[in-house]
């Protein structure tokens, strides 16, 4: 009887649900080959390192989210009504990814890049600054707050009523 091949891709996949529900820092040789029912040895066939299945791991949660959450993605409005349904539909993922040592980083400039890009077509100054970065946070907390606290909470509106003031005054202080 021959033995079962595991592929890189069911390896991967197993990794990218392990993570979404533990961070990456869940994705170690026995952790991973326990969680999806294997020996660790088949780990690395498709994947020299841990190391390349946690960045793997990141790239295909971070492409996913890009492909699911924020492909429209040209407004403010768009980045808040994005951010929302992402944090409110993948509440475990987001919380993993921002507690995790591995991907909070990562993580965070992935959300503040697509902040960023929400505003480029805005006639405002996009680069980095202390505006920027407060704007950003003042829209993302209280969201994450709000989503993550209050498990009943299911209303986009009143994001959007919370959020407008604070995306105003950051235009107005940015006009060229």
């Amino acid at each position: 009887m021959r033995d079962k091949v595991f592929t890189s891709d069911f390896i991967l996949e197993g990794a990218y649900k392990l993570a979404t529900k533990s961070g990456l820092s869940a994705i170690t040789a026995r952790g991973l080959s326990k969680s999806i029912g294997i020996s660790t040895q088949p780990l690395y066939v498709g994947f020299q390192s841990i190391s390349e299945l946690r960045a793997a791991t990141s790239k295909l949660m971070f492409t996913r989210i890009e492909e699911k959450y924020f492909l429209k993605n040209r407004t403010i409005d768009d980045f808040v009504d994005n951010f929302y349904c992402y944090v409110k539909e993948q509440k475990i993922q987001y919380l993993s990814l921002t507690t995790d040592r591995y991907s909070l980083e990562e993580t965070q400039s992935f959300f503040f890049k697509k902040f960023c890009e929400s505003i480029a077509d805005n006639k405002t100054k996009s680069k980095c600054s202390a505006e920027l970065l407060l704007t950003y946070a003042q829209i993302v907390g209280p969201i994450v707050a709000l989503v993550t606290t209050a498990d009943q909470f299911d209303d986009p509106e009143i994001i959007q009523e919370l959020c407008e003031p604070i995306v105003w005054e950051y235009l107005e202080k940015v006009k060229v």
